[in-house]
């Protein structure tokens, strides 16, 4: 099966000093974001608070401010972002569009992307619940853009911490990953009022998986019927993806490939239907 490729990668990464398309100073930043103010907030990342800006050209942007209390400490974790993002150039990974790094001024400025995280669609606070196609569609966008990293990028960069409120969805609701190289503790259940023991971990979907109990580990938030050879095929392979072990887990090129898969027999399945 043919799998549309990845674009490839930049010949030369551009020196960190030129870096980006938008170039503002601290004061720019604290117009544009109106002093930082709350209703602006948008969430936190692995570098600090992240905020909804629009500049004076009324280009709409995301910028990121360090924690105040942790500058010296976030310091590399800045430069690192910022390294990162600078070689990235890939319609499923945020874009980098300038930073500051001056003096106590820690900023980071990359593109917005309008239409909230995968976490908040999850959990129905932007409206109905994504269906299945939509669920499908993502995770074939977020493998791409894993496969960009791991395979075309620069150099190879590992993620180390794809969840769903680091997947932003653009209002075509395309995904595009963000926060590359921040490895941070806890995962939301994605059923919160399940009892303790039932909470939705990895743990918990082994265990589903191993009774054979496929149709329990659905959303129940989606209403859709889904084929269960579907289901099972998209379920054989996130267990894949979350094997104890490297040596274990499939390459990101080869889940995009199973995933182009299962899209196609889940639209005959559709169709059929």
């Amino acid at each position: 099966m043919r799998v549309p490729p990845s674009p490839s990668r930049f010949s030369m990464s551009p020196k960190i000093d030129r870096v980006g398309s938008v170039h503002l100073n601290m004061n720019d930043a604290v117009r544009a974001t109106q002093n930082f103010s709350p209703s602006l907030r948008l969430g936190e990342g692995g570098f600090g608070t992240v905020y909804k800006a629009r500049l004076q050209d009324g280009q709409i942007v995301a910028i990121k401010l360090a924690k105040k209390a942790h500058y010296e400490a976030l310091r590399s974790e800045f430069e690192s972002e910022v390294e990162l993002l600078a070689t990235i150039n890939h319609r499923n990974l945020v874009k980098l569009l300038g930073f500051v790094d001056k003096g106590d001024d820690c900023l980071i400025i990359t593109e917005y992307v309008a239409n909230g995280t995968l976490r908040e669609h999850l959990d129905g606070t932007r409206g109905d619940s994504l269906d299945f196609n939509q669920r499908l569609e993502i995770s074939i966008d977020v493998a791409h853009g894993l496969t960009y990293l791991h395979l075309y990028a620069e150099k190879q960069i590992v993620h180390r911490d794809v969840k769903s409120s680091n997947i932003l969805l653009t209002e075509r609701m395309r995904a595009k990953l963000t926060d590359f190289g921040f490895a941070r503790l806890g995962r939301r259940p994605l059923e919160p009022k399940r009892p303790a023991n039932e909470m939705v971990t990895v743990r918990w979907a082994f265990g589903k998986y191993t009774e054979g109990s496929i149709k329990e580990m659905v959303d129940p938030l989606m209403r859709e019927v889904v084929d269960t050879s579907v289901l099972e095929k998209m379920f054989d392979l996130a267990i894949q993806c979350v094997a104890p072990t490297g040596a274990d887990r499939p390459d990101m090129n080869l889940v995009v490939e199973h995933l182009w898969g299962i899209r196609s027999e889940y639209i005959r399945s559709r169709t059929k239907n």
